[in-house]
């Protein structure tokens, strides 16, 4: 009796061992056992094929096999696994939705995993809406930018001046507002060539400019212009844009204004501004030069009895003189009605004496209307040789120097030649 005993739990331990211990699959063959051990076999074998569902189960859901593992009502081992893949399955919904843009999942199971996953989500939908508020932010930018764009070029159309966009980094020209044709111009017919080099001078020498400084001025093909640039956006290129005006007619006018402001109506000569000007930075500079102070003879004397026509031609006439006695180097500048002012650099009061001179003696070739010869009187001072320490001072002493001059020539000249002070 003990033997069959000892007989039975041994089948029974090798059946455990195989399907528990070992994971060999095999059913317990009931009938070898004994009518009473024949119920606990039958559970056994119960037991055992829960057992290797429970195998196929798990290993199907370590996978991802949601949709293709089951186990059979019955199998109470399999139960919880059977709930981790109905949790599994939703999470798998909830994350498509979630991809779809639906953000308002959550995950309320799972432990930890839950709190990553609710975490995930939240940040997911914080930086789409970043996302959405730069994009909307973005696009208005763009609206705004084309807005501009397109204003900008309206106005461009309809401006006098040249207008041209090139890429910073290409200098492709992106925009123009007219052709090189009407640019080029000069007030005659432009040959393709003329345009050809204005065309492409210009739009070499653009990108030689400092961007967004005070406008720069160009001289080309006879033509003056003047160059404004900044930097901008231009439909998706970072581009220069520059807005070029053609100056030339109003530096001429500039030039002539400067040269009325300047000149003697009268003669020609240097005025009396542009002569103090001159004279007060020679001296500032410390430069080597001499300085006449010259003073016409008797030309009130002319305008109160011959008349100021007579007085202007007795004017023009010491003018004349002086241009033929000195080079174009020497400032020659009517300074008063009857004063007239040379400067001269790298001069000697001895060459200056012997130019005036010359200016003397071409002067008194000329009479005035009532037969009385022409003449003036001078006084010549060094920069360098004098005790001055400004023009003032120097002006002063050159017009002592003229008044000595002036009183010797008075001294000894003939009766007939002394036409008044």
């Amino acid at each position: 009796m003990i033997e069959m005993v000892d007989k039975n739990a041994e089948i029974l331990l090798d059946f455990v061992q195989n399907n528990v211990m070992q994971c060999r699959a095999g059913a317990l063959e009931i009938g070898a056992l004994p009518a009473e051990w024949q119920p606990l076999g039958e559970e056994l074998n119960r037991l055992a094929a829960w057992m290797q569902e429970y195998e196929r189960f798990a290993a199907g859901l370590s996978q991802g096999e949601l949709a293709t593992v089951s186990a059979s009502r019955e199998n109470r081992i399999c139960w919880p696994l059977k709930e981790l893949r109905s949790n599994l399955a939703h999470l798998t919904w909830q994350t498509r939705q979630v991809a779809k843009g639906d953000y308002g999942q959550r995950v309320d199971f799972l432990g930890e995993f839950a709190d990553s996953f609710n975490t995930m989500v939240a940040q997911l939908r914080e930086r789409e809406e970043y996302l959405n508020l730069t994009t909307k932010r973005m696009a208005a930018k763009a609206e705004a930018l084309e807005e501009v764009n397109s204003l900008l070029i309206h106005v461009m159309e309809h401006t006098r001046d040249w207008v041209v966009v090139q890429d910073a980094a290409t200098e492709e020209v992106l925009f123009q507002n007219r052709p090189a044709e009407a640019n080029a111009s000069c007030g005659a017919p432009c040959t393709p060539g003329m345009v050809e080099k204005f065309n492409d001078g210009l739009l070499h020498l653009l990108p030689t400019l400092k961007t967004g400084e005070k406008p720069a001025v160009l001289k080309l093909c006879r033509k003056t212009l003047q160059v404004d640039s900044f930097s901008m956006d231009w439909r998706g290129h970072n581009a220069v844009v520059y807005i070029i005006a053609d100056i030339t007619r109003q530096r001429a006018e500039e030039k002539k204004m400067e040269s009325y402001a300047y000149t003697d109506p009268l003669t020609g000569l240097n005025n009396r501004r542009f002569c103090m000007m001159k004279l007060e930075e020679m001296v500032r500079r410390g430069k080597d030069f001499t300085l006449c102070f010259a003073d016409l003879d008797g030309l009130k004397f002319v305008n109160d009895v011959c008349g100021h026509r007579e007085g202007d031609r007795y004017i023009l006439a010491a003018a004349q003189a002086l241009r033929q006695s000195f080079c174009s180097g020497e400032l020659l500048c009517r300074v008063g009605g009857d004063e007239f002012v040379v400067l001269a650099e790298h001069c000697t009061e001895e060459v200056m004496h012997e130019r005036m001179g010359q200016v003397s003696g071409l002067l008194q070739s000329n009479r005035t209307a009532d037969g009385r010869p022409m003449g003036l009187s001078y006084g010549a001072v060094n920069s360098c040789c004098s005790q001055a320490t400004n023009y003032e001072e120097l002006l002063t002493l050159a017009d002592q120097k003229m008044y000595m001059n002036k009183g010797q020539r008075k001294l000894y000249a003939q009766p007939e030649e002394n036409i008044g002070t």
